[in-house]
């Protein structure tokens, strides 16, 4: 019996090494500190390896210049910059944990944030249901900064500030019955290209 139970602990320490090492291995990008409601939050951009490749790095900020669409010799398919990032209040992720989605678009050449389309934020609870969140429908998002690093990496400091309404659908309208007030500001140091196309 005594020799079953060193072997279990013997397995068990093994395995966990061995997942340890083909884990996931993740590190800051960015740090988003934010007043939402009544509650001072911080949260962080991130990348992370993948198991089994090491080398590939996989992030929750990341640009992206659409491939043309050519339609009559025309190009139909915007060269705006598009910015997406999720922000969560670890570094490494846990289940269930609240989420911040900001999208925006910055002109390819100033790489200054365009209205058209207007960037669209999103805060979705800890535990939520997928249709329940908080969209910012009173405000604004301003972009302070854009610094062009080495392989097409940005580095981007933003604001936003007004106010996040309850919302129950994909299709967003300010809600005064369930308000949340939000103050943030987004220091990001790594905002990686995906896809093929470089900046101008």
């Amino acid at each position: 019996m005594k020799n079953l139970t060193f072997g279990l602990i013997v397995a068990s320490s093994i395995a966990s090494t061995a997942m340890a090492q083909g884990g996931p291995a993740y590190q800051e990008t960015g740090v988003i500190t934010m007043t939402l409601g009544a509650q001072e939050v911080t949260h962080y951009t991130t990348w992370n390896t993948v198991p089994g490749d090491a080398t590939r790095q996989v992030h929750t900020a990341s640009w992206l210049i659409l491939k043309p669409m050519v339609m009559g010799g025309v190009n139909i398919s915007p060269d705006d910059v598009f910015v997406t990032m999720t922000t969560r209040d670890t570094v490494s992720p846990k289940f269930g944990q609240p989420e911040m989605r900001v999208e925006f678009s910055l002109d390819p050449v100033t790489l200054e944030l365009k209205a058209d389309p207007a960037a669209t934020l999103s805060y979705h609870p800890a535990d939520s249901d997928s249709d329940v969140y908080y969209a910012l429908t009173n405000g604004s998002f301003q972009v302070e900064s854009v610094t062009r690093l080495a392989d097409d990496t940005l580095a981007i400091i933003a604001t936003a500030k007004g106010e996040m309404s309850g919302q129950q659908s994909s299709d967003i309208s300010h809600n005064p019955n369930d308000i949340m007030p939000l103050n943030a500001r987004f220091e990001l140091k790594q905002v990686v290209k995906r896809g093929g196309i470089p900046l101008p």
